[in-house]
Parts: C-alpha cells; sequence; structure tokens
C-alpha cells in the first residue's frame, strides 16, 4: 500500500487551518499540526503549509520540501513577497477547496520528480538540465522554484509553440484552477531570473491575451 504523504499545517489552532486539516485528512493525508514555530521543527513532512506571518527563511532552514503559504489577502505583491521567498504556491481562505486541493497535489507531485527523462534543452544564451533541474543564462546558474522550474520546463518542452493561459495553469497546478494572478507573479519571477532585459523578453515571449510561448533559435 502506497505510504500517505505528510502535510504539516502551521498555526493550526486557527479556524480556517482546523477546517483545512480536517479536509486533507478526509483526502488521505497525514496531517501532524503545530501550533507555530517551535512545535513544527519538531516534525517531518512532506509539504509544509503556513500562515503569511511566518518568515519562510526559518522554515527553510529546517524543512527540505516544499512550502505552500496561507493567506487572507489576496493581492500581487502579497502573492510576489511570499513566491520570491520561496513559497511553492500561496493559497486564499477559504482552504479546502476542490481546486486548492489539486494545487496541493500539484505540488507534491512536482516535489517526487527527479528530472523528466527528457534530453537537455538551449535556446540562445539559456540551458536547461531536466535530470539535475538545473537553469543557467547567459553563464550563470539561476535558482528557480519547484513552480517556476515546472512552468519553465513546460514551455521548453513545447518550444515555439503558443501554450494558453489555461493550459499553462491546468499542467502546473492541475484542473480546476483559475488563478492568472499567481502565474502572473510566477511568470514575471522567470523572466526576472533568466532574461537580460525582463522587459523586452528574449525567452519567453507573451501572446497578448492568450498566453505565452518559448521562442525557438
Amino acid at each position: 500500500m502506497r505510504e500517505r504523504k505528510i502535510i504539516l499545517v502551521i498555526h493550526a489552532d486557527q479556524p480556517d487551518c482546523i477546517k483545512l486539516a480536517e479536509t486533507l485528512s478526509a483526502a488521505g493525508y497525514k496531517v501532524p499540526a503545530a501550533a507555530g514555530f517551535s512545535e513544527a521543527v519538531a516534525l517531518t513532512a512532506d509539504l509544509v503549509m503556513c500562515w503569511d506571518s511566518l518568515p519562510l527563511e526559518r522554515l527553510h532552514r529546517h524543512f527540505f520540501c516544499p512550502i505552500i503559504v496561507l493567506s487572507g489577502i489576496r493581492d500581487e505583491d502579497s502573492v510576489a513577497n511570499a513566491l520570491d521567498s520561496g513559497a511553492s504556491d500561496y493559497l486564499v481562505q477559504p482552504f479546502g477547496g476542490v481546486e486548492q486541493l489539486a494545487r496541493i497535489r500539484a505540488v507534491l507531485r512536482d516535489s517526487a520528480k527527479n528530472g523528466s527523462g527528457a534530453e537537455d534543452f538551449s535556446v540562445g544564451g539559456l540551458s536547461i538540465n531536466y535530470p539535475g533541474r538545473t537553469v543557467r543564462a547567459d553563464g550563470r546558474t539561476v535558482h528557480l522554484t519547484p513552480i517556476e522550474f515546472r512552468i519553465l520546463a513546460l514551455l521548453a518542452g513545447n518550444v515555439g509553440k503558443v501554450l494558453t493561459h489555461e493550459q499553462i495553469i491546468n499542467e502546473v497546478w492541475g484542473p480546476h484552477n483559475s488563478d492568472n494572478l499567481v502565474l502572473r507573479v510566477n511568470m514575471a519571477n522567470i523572466r526576472r531570473k533568466i532574461e537580460p532585459t525582463p522587459s523586452e523578453p528574449r525567452y519567453i515571449l507573451t501572446e497578448a491575451g492568450i498566453g505565452y510561448r518559448m521562442a525557438g533559435e
């Protein structure tokens, strides 16, 4: 029998987190609870879910697994700050809906992958090593979050082809998800890391009102 994944919910004494823990348990996950950081570091997990008031840097020093930020605030700056700090995703109340459970599964799937088995990809000064999950741009190593790497790898695997916002979201976060804001923030972060001039992208091109495509040679 397949071992159940462990999802650690921090600040689990909050009403919304209690409901989230119950939903995750009903979905088949092991859900240890921690009221705060000091309790959390004594536990192990395949995925950590924490309130946005908790510094992600402290969590990353103790957990080598994806972290999803929980929040009652939905705006671009809040999402960007969380993703820039290393969060794999950003979920807004109410927690535990069909879409959010799909996004949790997507993060866990991405974490479990050790490489796609595809050949390495390169265009211009950009190169991607799939097995090693490493990216280089113009001779420098680029550090991407798991979600950022997944988006970049998806576009590279469809070089020259326009992928709609919906296609990218479905592939990266799963069906029933329509969060264009999180996609837009992740895309801005990827461009900032790989493009010589992010405002004039060379590699990831925007098809206005449709989606994105990876440029070919």
